[in-house]
């Protein structure tokens, strides 16, 4: 199927814009969780990622109809005669540098919360050895006396 250079490059350019919509809201919402970890809002950041979540769901289906209308314009450009659309390079060309952002500020916020977790797990071994060591301490002895009675 080639592309029409109207109805179609208008459809495309379309989602694009819608895509690069969602993905920079998806941005801002990484930007926020960013945040969110190096305050420690746990609770803010589960529904911070509930919201993302709901983003890539929405993106995910953009794309769907996104990919097909790609895959036809790429065959167009590849036809005798065929001349780029600017705008839609443009449009695509804004989806992926979002994309980009959104894939690098993801792995930084990754690491940091791996990070996160493995400090709470560190944390909870050190109190767990301190609540083991002060519950020696609590238990009873018995009478050691015959350890320290001189007569014997």
């Amino acid at each position: 199927m080639i592309l029409s250079r109207f109805h179609e490059a208008a459809r495309l350019r379309e989602l694009l814009d819608m895509e690069a919509e969602v993905s920079a809201g998806m941005l801002e919402l990484l930007k926020q969780q960013t945040r969110l970890l190096e305050a420690g809002d746990a609770e803010e950041l589960n529904k911070s990622l509930v919201e993302s979540a709901r983003l890539m769901g929405k993106f995910d289906g953009l794309h769907q109809e996104t990919e097909p209308l790609m895959q036809s314009y790429i065959l167009y450009l590849g036809s005798d005669g065929a001349k780029e659309d600017k705008q839609l390079e443009a449009a695509w060309q804004r989806v992926t540098e979002l994309l980009g952002e959104c894939s690098e500020l993801n792995k930084k916020n990754v690491a940091e919360a791996k990070e996160g977790v493995q400090e709470y797990v560190r944390r909870i071994g050190s109190l767990s050895m301190k609540r083991e060591s002060l519950g020696r301490y609590a238990q009873p002895t018995g009478d050691n006396s015959a350890m320290f009675d001189k007569k014997q």
